[in-house]
């Protein structure tokens, strides 16, 4: 769905900074190096709430980040702003005859905005949004909107640009598709077409579409029958267990090799195998209303609970089950995959999501494992055309400001240019005992 990200004075990302998001974006570094802040921020574009009159980041309800001022980075005045600004891919827009869509979403501490009649709250208010698209054969479009002070006790956004003019509401970080001419909203006219078909593409921007998967993994949740529905696996992992029982017997958006979608417990059940060994089958039951997830041993007629297996066991199959119910042209965002596995069940998660890229995933992954690094460098060099869809990336700090290295692999899988600090400390430590 997109193919670019930029993130201005988020956390510890002083500045503009710019990420390529071509199909599996694999991020490591040192501690407190803004890796996790590249995958809260492109979570982030999903958090834009409505109170029924202003736009503010919900910083909270998943991510716990805190208020604005916690967020903004701190080489910044209290006054500047956060801004986050999405690519859109063009192989996603062609549908619509686009060749290009750019949306830059402008923050700022609602607190600034007390005396134009907001609520004195530090938190992020969407303050600008700007809009920059082109269809085929045409010349490019770009229109604006600028938040207006709170008059009549109503947040209005002043639109300028290209093709529009006058006045707009914007609910989370769409636009309503009714305009007005003036600030007391009484002459009305419905946006272009064109802008109706980016408020679309907008409207995509959500958590379906966009998934987010912390470090820490808890896939037997008990939470209530039915909630999974709703919520996909969840931020922790909670509905897991819901969703292996509700998805079970499905089709889900992958094919088999002749072209049909597959049932989501055949390819689970090819994966879990894969994975885990062909001994295991992996199933979800119902207990006292909520769902529980068993690892039944068939050969040896057992079956056991979460609680009795290894947590490898745990953390794998939040990743595996987001990965299967997730649609073409979704991002997955995953924390710290390696959690409890083997080296072994790192390299092959790897596997597992350039199978899911193939059908049309995007993946950043945060990562401290050289096994899976080094497992996508594997596959690049099995298979060249992974070069133009891997990217890797080093974060570490230097005098206190956060450096971003792309790591420049090539054909043969190689390095070109290794990092200080980049997965170095093995073969330092491996030096050390043959001296």
């Amino acid at each position: 769905m997109l193919h670019l990200f930029d993130v201005k004075d988020f956390k510890g990302h002083a500045g503009n900074n710019r990420f390529e998001l071509p199909g599996l974006t694999i991020v490591s570094g040192t501690n407190n190096s803004g890796k996790s802040s590249l995958l809260q921020g492109t979570y982030l574009l999903t958090q834009n709430k409505t109170n029924g009159k202003f736009t503010t980041l919900e910083l909270n309800e998943r991510l716990r980040l805190g208020s604005f001022s916690d967020v903004l980075n701190k080489e910044t005045d209290r006054t500047d702003t956060i801004e986050f600004v999405a690519f859109f891919d063009r192989d996603f827009l062609m549908k619509d005859s686009f060749e290009t869509l750019r949306v830059q979403l402008v923050y700022q501490s609602q607190s600034l905005f007390a005396p134009s009649g907001f609520m004195e709250e530090d938190e992020a208010l969407l303050t600008g949004m700007t809009l920059y698209y082109r269809k085929e054969n045409e010349e490019p479009r770009n229109v604006e909107f600028q938040l207006l002070e709170n008059e009549n006790n109503n947040a209005l956004f002043k639109i300028t640009g290209d093709t529009e003019e006058g006045y707009s509401k914007i609910t989370g970080i769409v636009p309503e598709p009714i305009f007005y001419k003036d600030t007391d909203m009484t002459e009305r006219f419905i946006c272009s077409k064109e802008l109706e078909i980016v408020r679309n593409y907008l409207a995509r921007l959500n958590t379906d579409n966009i998934r987010y998967l912390s470090t820490h993994r808890s896939p037997d949740a008990q939470k209530p029958s039915g909630e999974g529905r709703r919520h996909g696996v969840g931020v922790s992992g909670e509905y897991t267990a819901e969703m292996i029982k509700n998805r079970l017997h499905d089709l889900i958006d992958f094919k088999d090799p002749d072209h049909k979608p597959y049932a989501f417990s055949k390819l689970f059940d090819m994966w879990v195998s894969e994975l885990l060994g062909p001994e295991y089958r992996i199933r979800s039951e119902v207990q006292d209303g909520a769902s529980k997830i068993y690892v039944h041993e068939p050969h040896r007629n057992m079956k056991f609970s979460l609680q009795q297996v290894g947590s490898g066991i745990s953390q794998l199959l939040p990743m595996l089950v987001m990965i299967l119910t997730s649609k073409h042209g979704d991002i997955l965002l995953i924390e710290n995959p390696e959690l409890d596995l083997h080296p072994k069940l790192q390299a092959q998660f790897v596997d597992l999501c350039i199978f899911a890229l193939e059908h049309g995933r995007k993946f950043i992954l945060e990562t401290h494992s050289e096994h899976i690094v080094n497992r996508a460098r594997l596959r690049i060099k099995n298979r060249n055309e992974l070069l133009e869809k891997i990217r890797i990336y080093f974060f570490r700090k230097i005098d206190g400001d956060i450096r971003c290295t792309p790591i420049a692999v090539t054909a043969e899988g190689k390095i070109e240019e290794w990092p200080e600090h980049f997965f170095d400390q093995t073969y330092q430590d491996l030096m050390g005992l043959i001296e």
